[in-house]
């Protein structure tokens, strides 16, 4: 009887053994498929996740090129207003030694202390002044 009952119970173990690698093999299967859809899933999110970081990018960078590129052509025309402004100061006459002052829509000139008005000769006489020495 202990012969038999050890037959039994090893045969029972054993059927049983099978039982649980049958499960256990199912519940692997189970699960690996369940992890691969899941991060096949991730995957797929994180790829089209870069993909629209990447043209958004892309579209930010372009708005940067044209930005520079407009960047440039403003600090050229912005050197070539200061040149200008420069020359045209540069070549702009002296202002005069005499104060000029209007008054009534008529422009007078005011003569330093010294000079004295005269008439001068020369092919025809004309009005001049006389400067006072040092001038």
């Amino acid at each position: 009887m202990t012969e038999s009952l050890t037959a039994r119970l090893q045969q029972r173990l054993s059927s049983q053994s099978a039982e649980i690698e049958a499960l256990t093999s199912a519940e692997l299967t189970r699960l690996a498929s369940s992890l691969r859809q899941q991060s096949e899933a991730a995957l797929r999110t994180m790829h089209n996740d870069i993909q629209g970081t990447s043209l958004m990018m892309a579209d930010e960078l372009e708005i940067v090129r044209l930005t520079a590129r407009w960047w440039w052509v403003a600090l050229i025309v912005t050197w070539l207003v200061i040149a200008g402004l420069s020359v045209w100061h540069w070549m702009d006459p002296a202002s005069d030694p005499f104060p000029i002052f209007k008054s009534g829509g008529q422009s007078y000139l005011m003569l330093p202390d010294g000079t004295e008005p005269m008439i001068c000769q020369g092919e025809q006489p004309f009005l001049c002044l006389k400067l006072p020495n040092g001038m």
